[in-house]
């Protein structure tokens, strides 16, 4: 697989769906392994204090994560920290892209201002 994920750290990988941007995917082993993530579910989970309270979340959107982590010698816990990581990481790009996208605006403010003073 090609794709950049979010968060890796050699057990799990989080990333993008490649069938649907809004929704995650958590990988695991060679990637044969999988927990889908639907919409939203990131976020609200990045942002749930308390891994008790994400971990009960994660067992509510997919009753069977605790089966396929145990299969990779994991733990709810260690899908809560990774999922909130990628969160912080998505969360970040999001900031890196906005920020780029003000430079270039200002940019542009800047080139009108000039040619009008021309």
């Amino acid at each position: 697989m090609s794709e950049e994920f979010l968060y890796s750290d050699g057990k799990i990988k989080i990333g993008y769906n490649p069938h649907s941007f809004e929704d995650h995917i958590a990988y695991f082993g060679d990637e044969e392994d999988i927990i889908h993530i639907p919409r939203g579910v990131l976020k609200e989970l990045g942002e749930t204090h308390g891994l008790e309270n994400i971990a009960s979340k994660i067992d509510t959107f997919n009753p069977n994560a605790r089966y396929i982590l145990s299969d990779y010698g994991l733990t709810i816990n260690d899908l809560a920290l990774a999922i909130t990581q990628a969160r912080i990481q998505e969360e970040s790009n999001m900031v890196s892209h906005l920020l780029s996208a003000v430079r270039e605006y200002k940019e542009k403010l800047e080139e009108l201002t000039e040619s009008q003073h021309l």
